[in-house]
């Protein structure tokens, strides 16, 4: 029923876990009391990103192939979500190819409140989607937000929403106001094939770049880059512990399942970063094989010391 999970996130206060599936085109949902899956969602072809609302009780699933945003909204007597709403995406591309070349769904996320959603577009581009009528209230371009974005996070106090894309030659940071959902900051990555982006405890951002093997700290008013850091082959996704101390990074594999262009790595794992010292401790190798690609990671409490 499954086939290339991609993105993972917790959901409903760590109860459940979703996992978007690119290749089986539907989203998994997990109970982490047993590691069970208690249902598998069909929702659109390539099923790139699953991420719930900030009470749980919607989730929306950004698609690649089928060019849509598909939202979830939670059914209590099944204990699972069911399909809601669909915004399809190509209506960009008709209206308007020059700006939107290729409305394929990368990344979601909601700001605080759970109003919006913002979405980045493969081809370029970014949509504010109202969260309650489901539909775009703005439109960004490829010529103000690159191609290959990612990296949606919210700052620690929700006012603002940053996103990253990137390619092989470079990447672009922005910044966006979450309540005039206004472009209001834009700054050069200084990392080739920036992704993955975590808000750390000081309110930092720590993003990851596939191609040139780094992690860079970004100032999250200016955007600059404060600092940068070697870290393993073709790091990814992040996961930062509950505790603020540690930062827990995914490195691709050899054979990329997914994505659009050359993010392999020699050594499949997820590597851990000591954040006060800003230095990469150990690896954790996953598996030895060729089609071993980690690639989704979510951090969640399993256990209370008095």
């Amino acid at each position: 029923q499954v086939s290339k999970p991609h993105m993972l996130q917790f959901a409903r206060n760590y109860q459940y876990a979703l996992t978007a599936n690119m290749g089986s085109g539907n989203v998994a949902v997990i109970r982490t009391a047993d590691r069970q899956v208690t249902d598998v969602v069909k929702t659109d072809a390539g099923a790139h990103a699953a991420i719930p609302s900030p009470d749980g009780e919607q989730a929306a699933v950004a698609h690649t192939t089928g060019k849509s945003l598909v939202e979830l909204t939670w059914d209590d007597e099944q204990q699972s979500y069911e399909v809601g709403r669909r915004l399809d995406l190509k209506a960009l591309e008709q209206a308007d190819k020059t700006r939107f070349p290729n409305a394929t769904a990368i990344c979601p996320a909601y700001t605080a409140d759970g109003s919006a959603i913002y979405v980045t577009l493969g081809g370029g581009g970014l949509v504010v989607v109202d969260a309650k009528t489901f539909e775009i209230i703005r439109a960004y371009g490829k010529d103000q937000v690159a191609p290959n974005g990612c990296g949606l996070v919210l700052s620690r106090d929700g006012s603002r929403m940053y996103a990253n894309s990137g390619t092989l030659t470079g990447g672009s940071f922005y910044a966006f106001d979450t309540q005039t959902h206004d472009l209001i900051q834009a700054a050069g990555a200084e990392g080739l094939d920036p992704h993955g982006v975590a808000v750390l405890p000081d309110g930092s951002l720590l993003a990851l770049n596939r191609l040139s093997d780094t992690a860079t700290v970004h100032d999250p008013a200016s955007l600059e880059v404060k600092e940068t850091i070697p870290v393993g082959d073709a790091p990814d996704l992040i996961g930062l512990s509950v505790d603020g101390r540690f930062a827990y990074v995914t490195l691709r594999g050899p054979k990329p399942a997914t994505g659009t262009h050359d993010l392999a790595g020699s050594t499949p794992g997820v590597q851990i970063i000591q954040l006060d010292a800003m230095r990469a401790i150990k690896t954790i190798r996953l598996d030895t094989s060729e089609s071993s690609d980690p690639h989704g990671i979510a951090v969640r409490p399993v256990r209370v010391d008095s």
